[in-house]
């Protein structure tokens, strides 16, 4: 349940915040907070006034910024290229940040968890017919000598209609339901 509009910092303790205004938010809703954005979790609820964890350090935040829910728990991100990376406690991709920012993170600084420009090379374990459900094994993806599984979405469900065999990237579909 996301927020229309911005709610305001009306407290700063540490890591530790409050927020007046969110609208409707649920416990464990995540909120990105002041104006770097850095990911916060809501801890309490009392009235219009939400209590947050923040997961960066918060020096420098000031009362009035503004906080936003994104309407969702923090979630992991599965897929292809996800093992042998090395992620911090929100699945932050250490050695990308790195990269791009040097040994000491920036605050509010993310990157996707999987590289959305690798290519996989998909192997299938499933034909055209075959009836899959969440967790099913739809087959392989394969690089640089790893094999990780595809699984079935917990979200879908149905029969297959197509499959695509071949080099893919986490965001293309490698099989396609009725």
């Amino acid at each position: 349940m996301s927020a229309p509009g911005p709610g305001r910092l009306a407290r700063v303790a540490g890591p530790t915040v409050a927020v007046r205004g969110l609208g409707p938010v649920g416990l464990n809703e995540m909120v990105l907070v002041g104006e770097e954005r850095l990911l916060g979790e809501v801890i309490r609820i009392e009235g219009d006034l939400a209590t947050l964890q923040v997961y960066e350090d918060t020096t420098g935040l000031t009362l009035g910024e503004p906080a936003q829910a994104t309407g969702g728990p923090l979630v992991a991100e599965l897929g292809p290229g996800l093992l042998g990376q090395i992620y911090d406690g929100v699945q932050r991709p250490l050695p990308a940040l790195a990269a791009r920012g040097g040994d000491f993170i920036g605050r509010g600084l993310v990157l996707p968890a999987l590289d959305r420009a690798a290519r996989f090379a998909f192997e299938p374990a499933v034909r055209p017919g075959d009836e899959i459900r969440p967790g099913s094994i739809l087959g392989a993806a394969a690089r640089d000598g790893r094999r990780e599984p595809v699984l079935c979405p917990p979200d879908a469900s149905g029969r297959v209609a197509e499959v695509r065999p071949g080099e893919a990237t986490v965001e293309e579909p490698v099989v396609r339901l009725e």
